[in-house]
């Protein structure tokens, strides 16, 4: 028996990668590859659960920032590396409940975090090539020692780990509808989780997020990973990554390890 969605108190978006059909005629394998919200919360008792499953590697796509000031500390060893994916929030602070009655519309640090949920996942990864495929290396390196499963976060679970799974599962052939359903899937797991804390926020601040791209930047719509993997064929997203020290080669290699007949 396999379980997709990994049930915690203090991570709401933890879900396996597997099962997923390829059009090859193959599917993706299952205990081995995790996608999840932060950890930052859990309790020995969930670092068990990720024990049970395990899961002895972490990649922490999250900021400079959102690391320094909501640090992953896991209770049995991990292997860890930290990615920043999305270069550009590396210098906005994250922002408490109890700092959020203190904003105003026009402050500069409000405009920044504003600014920072405007989605744009062609810039994010076409920007930041080298992280990427640094991330898809470090993936590969763990699958080929076959001593455990790979846990690769940011977050939510959405933005920066959505993109992630987006590249492993076009990758492997996965077709583009179920890409597409297994980002979509995030904004309702989320309900509970960080949307859930932004719909609690004072009610002097909620015109702030009351926008198109901080609505964008909570939900999980179909047209924006669609729109994602129409630009992997424009620009040839196999052929990027070759050029960034990830060849057809290790495309393939990873491919082959993270699928099954």
């Amino acid at each position: 028996m396999h379980q997709r969605r990994i049930l915690l108190e203090h991570a709401h978006n933890l879900r396996d990668l597997g099962g997923f059909p390829t059009e090859g005629g193959l599917v993706t394998k299952w205990n081995l590859l995790y996608r999840s919200d932060s950890l930052s919360e859990l309790t020995e008792a969930e670092w068990q659960v990720l024990y049970g499953l395990n899961i002895n590697c972490i990649l922490d796509l999250r900021s400079d920032q959102e690391v320094k000031d909501a640090p992953i500390c896991p209770t049995y060893p991990v292997e860890s590396h930290h990615l920043s994916l999305m270069k550009e929030l590396d210098e906005v602070p994250m922002v408490r409940m109890e700092d959020l009655a203190k904003m105003d519309k026009d402050d500069e640090l409000t405009k920044q975090i504003l600014k920072s949920m405007e989605l744009d996942y062609p810039r994010t990864l076409f920007g930041n090539l080298t992280c990427a495929a640094s991330i898809l290396e470090a993936i590969l390196n763990k699958l080929k020692k076959g001593d455990g499963s790979v846990l690769f976060l940011c977050s939510a679970g959405k933005d920066r780990t959505g993109i992630t799974a987006a590249m492993l599962l076009y990758l492997c052939g996965v077709p583009r509808e179920d890409i597409i359903a297994d980002y979509m899937v995030s904004y309702t797991y989320n309900e509970k989780g960080i949307n859930q804390m932004l719909s609690e926020i004072p009610k002097e601040v909620k015109d702030l997020f009351d926008s198109d791209s901080a609505r964008q930047g909570m939900s999980s719509d179909p047209e924006t990973m669609a729109g994602l993997l129409d630009v992997f064929e424009e620009k040839d997203l196999r052929k990027c990554l070759a050029e960034n020290g990830f060849d057809a080669k290790k495309q393939q290699e990873l491919a082959d390890l993270i699928t099954e007949s």
